[in-house]
């Protein structure tokens, strides 16, 4: 795989997923209360948080403790939010995943 490549194609097309996500939900893609990201590397990781101002205290990183498991780190990010962090009434919860090829998808929840 071509990390590089594949993180700068995230970005090119992260603007308008963004905003058709946006639309789609009437949320703004920085008004989220915690933010699940599929983790393919660390680095990939802090740069997709700093280049959209999204607080490492709202994102759930797990690939410190399980390495890549791919699109199941949605799902393991999520039980332990809501079973070791807790999610209140209200909160809006951003489950975003990437794959190679480059595929971008996102699940917006409301708990």
């Amino acid at each position: 795989m071509r990390g590089r490549h594949l993180v700068s194609l995230t970005f090119d097309r992260m603007s308008a997923f963004q905003e058709r996500l946006a639309e789609r939900t009437g949320v703004d893609f920085g008004a989220y209360d915690h933010y699940i990201i599929h983790q393919a590397s660390k680095v990939g990781l802090s740069m997709l948080l700093r280049q959209y101002g999204i607080s490492p205290d709202k994102s759930h990183e797990s690939l410190s403790r399980y390495g890549n498991c791919m699109s199941v780190s949605l799902a393991i990010g999520l039980e332990e939010l809501i079973n070791a962090r807790g999610v209140h009434p209200g909160e809006r919860v951003l489950l975003l995943g990437t794959a190679a090829g480059l595929s971008i998808g996102a699940m917006a929840l409301q708990f």
